[in-house]
């Protein structure tokens, strides 16, 4: 038997369902939201994108991409 997993949006692209959660995750945290900075996944695909569109912190970040 053969598994094989996407990680990387090859077969399913994940982004919308990541940025609805990171908005969501962000409004519970009365964070204000910064649609200026809406852009395509970040190019080393860290997390900073979430970091600087919704001014989470290490501690908030690492518990979106760890948790949510």
């Amino acid at each position: 038997m053969i598994i094989q997993i996407d990680i990387d949006n090859t077969l399913t692209d994940i982004e919308d369902d990541l940025m609805n959660a990171a908005f969501d995750y962000a409004k519970s945290l009365n964070k204000t939201i910064n649609t200026n900075r809406l852009e395509s996944m970040d190019d080393n695909n860290d997390g900073n994108k979430y970091q600087k569109i919704f001014a989470f912190n290490y501690e908030e970040l690492k518990y979106f991409l760890k948790e949510i």
